[in-house]
């Protein structure tokens, strides 16, 4: 069994957090087909744990196309991670509730499960106790969120199902939710729909939150981010779009990064 370290320190949701998990993913990558790995958490301190969505994407992309088996220590996790056994990214241990856990479900959803999708959003996300969002507020967060889930079959050209985590920090009063397909990600799709004249992860993104930009001419509507970037910029919550080798985000200048697959979303928002 190959021991691998998922990380060192803190994995939280930002440009350097996002590095380290790509970092172990290509690290992975490095090992021979078929290989078992175990994922040492052992020089980690922190792993916020919406971030399970990223971490169940790439362990799945690995598991189907390299054919890896993960192993993780569960007393470590259960000791330690509890986030993670909470909210279902390290199933079959138990642990002793916490209040401070406020673990938004892990979950994947096949292309097909609008109303499902639905569901979640409304049940975990739209009425967390810890936000306070009007019925205005609502209808828009959920329509840009359908619609960014229904344009992983349309944009991002996947099969495999979308994941989404979140995690609510009593201490500093966020919310922070992700969403992750492993899809083409935007640039490829954007890059051939402009016949090339947009040629870099960092220009699709920019492309992709101008209203109405979409890569299907018969859809209406564009690709389900400038209502979600609307109500970032009325709310002062954090938006962040992670795609190719690029990351963008509300908080900061766009960043580089290695490259994963398929387009990340962070949202973190302030709660009440």
């Amino acid at each position: 069994m190959i021991d691998i370290p998922i990380g060192n320190g803190k994995i939280v949701t930002n440009h350097e957090g996002y590095c380290m998990l790509t970092d172990f993913y290509h690290k992975c990558c490095e090992q021979k087909l078929g290989s078992d790995i175990l994922i040492d958490f052992e020089n980690l301190e922190w792993l916020d744990g919406n971030m399970a969505a990223l971490v169940v994407a790439m362990l799945m992309k690995m598991e189907l196309e390299r054919g890896f088996i993960f192993h993780v220590d569960r007393d470590d996790i259960r000791s330690r991670f509890g986030i993670l056994v909470k909210n279902g990214l390290i199933s079959g241990v138990e642990i002793v509730e916490r209040e401070n856990m406020a673990a938004l479900e892990l979950t994947g959803f096949e292309i097909n499960e609008d109303q499902r999708f639905i569901q979640y959003i409304k049940s975990q996300l739209l009425s967390h106790q810890s936000q306070n969002f009007d019925d205005d507020q609502k209808k828009k967060l959920m329509r840009a969120l359908l619609e960014l889930y229904s344009n992983v079959q349309k944009h991002a050209r996947s099969k495999d199902p979308y994941f989404v985590c979140g995690q609510y920090f009593k201490n500093s009063k966020l919310l922070r939710f992700t969403l992750v397909d492993i899809g083409v990600g935007y640039l490829k799709p954007i890059q051939e729909f402009t016949n090339g004249k947009v040629d870099s992860s960092n220009k699709a993104i920019q492309w992709a939150l101008k209203k109405g930009n979409t890569t299907s001419p018969d859809s209406p509507g564009g690709l389900g981010l400038q209502d979600i970037l609307d109500y970032c910029k009325e709310s002062g919550a954090v938006f962040d779009i992670i795609t190719g080798n690029a990351y963008w985000s509300t908080s900061h200048k766009p960043k580089k990064v290695r490259e994963f697959c398929g387009t990340t979303v962070n949202l973190t928002f302030k709660c009440q």
